[in-house]
């Protein structure tokens, strides 16, 4: 049924199994139902994005619009709103089609995806010059609410960036820096330098008072029994005593 791309009457066949309505033969299972299932829904979904790529391909007047976003940072990661509009206190589209996020190695962050505002087509992207190395592999990406696009980057190497850009980078006009967030990084790494601190005076007392201890073993050892001299009388020299 799917090859013919007759999914109405799967999805009757689907509904009728669910029902009890139909009884599967010994030799059929839903486990192999299943796996021809997702076979197939893959592929006809790659079929789909072809078709949806050689469409925009044709629209050669789509708008291009550099998205608003605002960004924090702590001494590990960058973090990136985007907002589906050119600012951030402007409405925008609700959700984006076909979104793509790359980080290349010379720190270019590329992020680009598709809306229809009304009957007008767009395109979001946004390409950075980052001023620091990402590490890919730990960073993550995802819708973080409705209409806006949530990046969380790993730094390569854990320090505070001078700034998200590199120096010859002039920054969009829609870009911002995400205030709530950067307090609430910079109140945690108050905390935890306090809490290393702590931990440091701690140690340095301990070594303090074990030196001490040392010490005074030390001098314990150092104090012996007084040695008392006993004088032996012979014989001779007690009785000249008792005379």
């Amino acid at each position: 049924m799917l090859k013919s791309g007759n999914l109405n009457a799967l999805e009757n066949l689907l509904k009728d199994l669910e029902e009890n309505k139909l009884e599967l033969s010994s030799t059929l299972k839903f486990k192999d139902i299943r796996k021809s299932l997702n076979k197939n829904i893959e592929k006809l979904s790659a079929k789909l994005d072809s078709m949806k790529n050689v469409v925009r391909s044709y629209e050669k007047n789509i708008q291009s619009v550099q998205p608003a976003f605002k960004w924090a940072q702590n001494k590990d990661f960058i973090i990136i709103e985007i907002k589906y509009s050119h600012r951030l206190d402007s409405p925008g589209c609700l959700e984006l089609e076909d979104s793509k996020i790359d980080i290349s190695y010379d720190k270019i962050l590329y992020f680009s995806g598709f809306c229809t505002i009304g009957d007008v087509p767009i395109k979001f992207e946004l390409s950075l010059k980052l001023f620091g190395e990402i590490n890919r592999l730990q960073s993550s990406w995802q819708e973080n609410s409705v209409g806006k696009f949530l990046l969380n980057l790993k730094k390569k190497t854990g320090n505070s960036w001078p700034s998200l850009l590199r120096d010859e980078e002039v920054p969009p006009a829609n870009m911002q820096v995400w205030l709530e967030m950067q307090e609430q990084f910079d109140k945690k790494d108050k905390e935890d330098e306090s809490e290393e601190d702590e931990s440091e005076y701690e140690d340095e007392d301990d070594d303090y008072y074990d030196r001490l201890v040392e010490e005074k073993n030390k001098n314990k050892k150092k104090k012996r029994r007084p040695k008392y001299k006993f004088n032996v009388l012979n014989s001779k020299d007690y009785l000249k005593v008792q005379n």
